[in-house]
């Protein structure tokens, strides 16, 4: 009996069993009907972050149904793969984008040949030759670029033809403005530039670096090491903070999220936090607009954590020049090693210290006024200091003044200081205002205190009166400008009853000028009118873009990218054989007129520009100068201005 019964409950496990599979398999089958995959993406409509998991999730469904037989489903994958790769752009994520169109399979439909464009591209700008040969035979852009690649590489190793290496670099990153290595050798010689100009000062360089590593962060950080992306990090942030005088929170948070204990991000992080807190912002320094208001600065806890407060024997403000200094020099092989195709470039450099002294960077230029400026507002105290304050406003705005000014500025505003016909343009009054305003603010305080008002001219009187109007400076609430804002409304009062006395005179000549002219003409016959030539253009483009890369005006942007990859390829000087010095002369020109070409056509805002210089013009006008009467003498009033006695030298 018990033997029955096993083998009955052995019985049930199995019907049960095959029971269970049964339905299973139904199910599954029903899981890859192509309906219920439709299904399942009916309502993902935005291709954006918020569905990227969904589209997945979707694909990773799809390919356990994937067989043979099934060209319903791997056309439905193809449009599932594409639009992945379309949320992976829009996401900025290239890589990922080209990996999902990569994911389809040549039906002959849509979403593959739509696919295979988008490829073709990102091959292209990625330099992925080998790729882009296999998805279209026939282009020969690798081929192109490859010999450009060749004559760089011979151009590195050569010192006499390093000037000329843009020849190459330009149109290769015209072609590839993603290619990896040729990014880095940009960057390198950039770098080696930067490193080479005196005093560090070559924003250009250091813009143009910065904007290179961040590409290559962007565009290749599934790629990158950790290692490198800490690097590249960390050199945005010291060009950021020291020679571009950025805030590099940014890069430094990015840098210790990758790695926390990372020692020059840290110490660079904890410096930036501290001055953070003592420092106004730049937007408080550097906008004119803040010049208008009354700002809340404590300027007295400025003054003292820089120049009162001691770290190691020695204030603050030269602590922070050491720390610099350390912070570069103890990572010199950080930022000039490991360059494989330029390393032979920094052999010099990694011989001694990066840099000797931090005062020549435009950071210690920005602490050098902030310390202006706290001086600048604390001299109008009453108190014991005020006298110390007047002397040190003096030695950071003449030191900060002077290192901004050409030599021939600077001179001139000398000449200005000590003679009564010298000028000093609106231009010039403007550039320095829109630049640092603490030191255009201190210059007007300068001449306000050097200068006698019999000793004005008057286009000085007209330049500082219309200065103060446009910039609203009469409605300051900042107590130092409305010292000088009180002086020049005095001179603008003065001018103004005197232009009111003139024009009354004036008025009167006119109408007996009229009277005189009335009776001289009349009975005359009616001379021709001669008309004044129309104004010339606002802008005059001499060069025909168009017809240096002989396309039509109406041309696309890719038969423009076209026709400069054929000229690109004429006239490159592989293609030239032996060429005398002074036919590689002008090859070298031609080239570089094509890529100046390529670079405002391909960029649809430029080329908008230029076509509307070509085609357009504004007139100009005549600006009434104001005259040099000396009317009257404010210094019997006493100097308004705490500068002390300025004669006898500055």
């Amino acid at each position: 009996m018990k033997g029955s019964n096993l083998l009955i409950e052995v019985c049930l496990v199995v019907i049960w069993y095959y029971l269970g599979t049964t339905v299973a398999h139904t199910e599954n089958l029903s899981d890859c009907k192509l309906e219920y995959f439709q299904g399942l993406t009916k309502d993902l409509k935005r291709f954006d972050n918020s569905d990227l998991s969904k589209y997945q999730n979707v694909a990773s469904r799809l390919d356990n149904c994937l067989s043979d037989s099934r060209r319903d489903l791997y056309m439905f994958k193809n449009e599932i793969y594409y639009k992945i790769g379309l949320i992976h752009l829009s996401m900025g994520n290239d890589m990922k984008g080209m990996n999902a169109f990569e994911e389809l399979k040549d039906l002959g439909d849509s979403y593959y040949n739509l696919s295979k464009d988008r490829l073709s591209d990102l091959y292209t700008e990625f330099g992925l030759w080998d790729r882009l040969k296999l998805l279209l035979p026939d282009d020969d852009t690798g081929d192109i670029f490859r010999s450009l690649n060749s004559t760089l590489h011979e151009k590195i190793n050569d010192p006499s033809k390093l000037s000329t290496i843009n020849d190459e670099l330009v149109p290769m990153l015209n072609i590839s403005p993603y290619d990896i290595n040729t990014l880095t050798i940009r960057a390198d010689f950039l770098f080696h530039q930067l490193i080479e100009s005196e005093n560090f000062n070559d924003l250009t360089a250091a813009y143009e670096i910065a904007r290179i590593y961040e590409t290559i962060l962007e565009k290749h950080k599934i790629t990158l090491s950790l290692d490198k992306r800490i690097q590249m990090h960390y050199t945005i942030s010291l060009l950021q903070l020291l020679i571009l005088n950025i805030e590099p929170t940014q890069h430094i948070r990015k840098c210790l999220a990758i790695d926390m204990d990372y020692k020059p991000c840290k110490d660079l992080s904890l410096l930036v936090s501290r001055l953070s807190k003592i420092n106004p912002t730049r937007a408080q320094l550097l906008d004119t607009e803040t010049y208008v208001s009354k700002t809340d600065i404590d300027w007295n806890k400025v003054i003292d954590y820089y120049m009162t407060q001691k770290r190691d024997g020695i204030i603050n403000y030269e602590w922070i020049n050491s720390k610099i200094v350390k912070l570069i020099n103890d990572n010199t092989d950080l930022l000039v090693t490991n360059r494989a195709a330029t390393n032979h470039l920094f052999e010099t450099t990694k011989k001694g210290p990066l840099t000797v002294k931090a005062d020549h960077f435009a950071f210690f230029k920005y602490l050098d006024i902030i310390l202006c400026q706290a001086n600048m507002e604390l001299s109008l105290t009453k108190g014991k200091d005020r006298d110390h304050y007047k002397k040190d406003m003096d030695r950071f705005c003449k030191k900060t003044l002077k290192e901004t000014l050409t030599p021939e500025e600077w001179d001139n505003f000398i000449n200005v200081l000590n003679k009564k016909d010298a000028q000093i343009s609106e231009e010039f009054m403007n550039k320095i205002w829109n630049m640092y305003p603490t030191l255009s603010i201190y210059m007007i305080g300068k001449i306000i205190s050097r200068k006698t008002f019999k000793q004005f001219n008057g286009q000085l009187q007209d330049l500082l009166i219309k200065f103060f109007n446009d910039n609203s400076l009469f409605n300051t609430m900042n107590p130092f400008i409305q010292k000088e804002a009180s002086v020049i409304q005095k001179i603008q009062n003065k001018k103004q009853k005197l232009n009111e006395q003139r024009q009354r005179q004036r008025q009167q000549q006119q109408q007996q000028q009229q009277q005189r002219q009335f009776f001289q003409q009349f009975g005359q016959q009616q001379q021709h009118q001669q008309r004044a030539p129309p104004p010339p253009p606002a802008h005059n483009t001499d060069k025909d873009y168009y017809k240096i890369l002989n396309v039509p005006k109406e041309s696309n942007s890719k038969e423009i990218r076209k026709a400069y990859l054929n000229l690109t390829k004429k006239y490159h000087p592989d293609k030239q054989g032996s060429l005398s010095e002074n036919d590689e002369k002008k090859i070298h020109e031609k080239m570089s007129e094509i890529n100046e070409a390529y670079e405002i056509l391909s960029d649809d805002n430029k080329r908008s520009d230029y076509d509307n210089s070509r085609n357009g013009g504004s007139g100009g006008g005549h600006r009434q100068q104001g005259n040099g009467n000396d009317w009257f003498n404010f210094q019997s009033q006493g100097n308004p201005f705490p500068f002390g006695n300025m004669r006898g030298g500055f």
